[in-house]
């Protein structure tokens, strides 16, 4: 049976729309350093299109969901005729996952972060405060260093997928490197690409391209793939320079989602005394991607009292041209938690006020109110000028319902 840890995701949100340049550059989630905010095997974590992969020592974890049903729920949402009050609705959605791992590797392999971003991200997600994390750093690339003896793995994310290098140094043996597919429902080779199918998708890992450095010039080196049952291997076609390094090189391409994959939403927006941007939002991936402890497809329910559809608070400051994250923070609980209004004190620090369906929402010592009462609570946070410290939360309501927004 598939489990999830209690862990709420990361996804960036997009409403820097809201106010960016049109010609700014696209900003890609990284992989987001692990410090304390997820499960300790988990070393870091990037948003996909409809999913996650989490980078582990000995490889990484897909995780895919088919967000249809999430897409009819919020137009139904969104619709005149919904009954917002109704605590019943409830709707499925299907999801997959399955598990690269490093096959007969050494067992001292080294991951070192790669390409450090200059944002960072924020984490005060449930009331306890050993579990908060702040400045987790974002990263391009993640190497894998001596996964087999002479050999490196980089991983990096890009706008169309995850690309993975193979690095074989001097001395290095193409033979022993193995990766092995656990929890797809299918594996298969065509026209040299790898087909990987799960029960919501296809992922595609394109022909591997081999190449050399020699002389200051790239030197193509015929490769191919080679399945045997759930493990992948490479055999080079010919000969190549043992004394230089070996790169093998494939993308990873996710293809025939059945639904949307937009997961974020813009709710409000403010800027400070200096004219830096902030834009607050949700982010549903609180389903997308709580860590799968297990392989496999598997099958969710939400709704039915923790509010409409799982989500998170989400807020952001840019530059003060709108083309440069500077941090993001996820805010919330185990239920469901939005943001109406943003507004910056006379010492820059940001106010949040919105309301929360969390019983565990994070709040403060010192609060005016610590305790969730009923249905939804209205709720007013504080962050400091950099976004790392949550110097004041509280819930503000009786025991009705408070702060919904309709």
């Amino acid at each position: 049976m598939f489990k999830w840890s209690n862990v709420l995701p990361v996804g960036i949100m997009c409403t820097l729309a809201l106010f960016a340049k049109a010609d700014a550059p696209q900003h890609t989630v990284p992989f987001v350093q692990n410090k304390g905010q997820w499960p300790k095997q988990i070393l870091y974590k990037s948003a996909l299109s409809s999913g996650a992969i989490y980078l582990e020592k000995n490889g990484w974890v897909y995780s895919f969901y088919d967000d249809a049903p999430l897409k009819d729920y919020i137009q139904k949402w969104h619709s005149k005729d919904f009954n917002r009050n109704y605590e019943g609705h409830q709707f499925s959605m299907k999801g997959h996952s399955f598990r690269v791992n490093f096959t007969g590797g050494t067992n001292d392999a080294e991951v070192v972060s790669e390409q450090k971003q200059h944002y960072y991200y924020n984490f005060f997600q449930g009331n306890q405060k050993e579990q908060w994390a702040s400045e987790a750093g974002a990263y391009s690339s993640v190497l894998y260093k001596n996964v087999y003896e002479h050999t490196d793995v980089r991983i990096q994310k890009l706008n169309m997928g995850v690309k993975y290098d193979i690095l074989l140094h001097p001395r290095a043996q193409i033979n022993l490197v193995k990766l092995c597919f656990t929890g797809a429902d299918s594996l298969w080779l065509s026209e040299g690409k790898l087909y990987i199918k799960t029960s919501v998708n296809t992922v595609v890992e394109q022909r591997p391209y081999a190449y050399q450095r020699i002389k200051n010039a790239e030197v193509q080196v015929p490769c191919h793939f080679v399945l045997d049952k759930n493990e992948l291997s490479f055999s080079i076609d010919g000969d190549y320079n043992k004394n230089e390094t070996l790169v093998i090189d494939p993308l990873l391409i996710f293809s025939t989602y059945s639904g949307s994959t937009a997961d974020n939403f813009g709710h409000t927006a403010t800027y400070d005394s200096k004219g830096h941007l902030y834009a607050g939002g949700i982010t549903t991936g609180a389903m997308t991607g709580g860590y799968p402890t297990d392989t496999g497809s598997f099958q969710q329910t939400f709704g039915g009292g923790n509010g409409p559809f799982p989500c998170d608070i989400t807020i952001s400051k840019y530059s003060t041209s709108g083309d440069s994250l500077l941090f993001a923070t996820y805010l919330g609980g185990q239920g469901n938690d939005y943001p109406h209004s943003l507004v910056c004190d006379n010492n820059d620090n940001l106010l949040v006020m919105g309301t929360s369906y969390s019983r565990n929402f994070p709040t403060t010592l010192t609060a005016y109110d610590t305790s969730y009462n009923s249905s939804s609570d209205i709720i007013v946070s504080k962050f400091s000028i950099d976004g790392k410290q949550l110097l004041g939360s509280t819930f503000v309501g009786g025991g009705g319902v408070d702060g919904l927004n309709n």
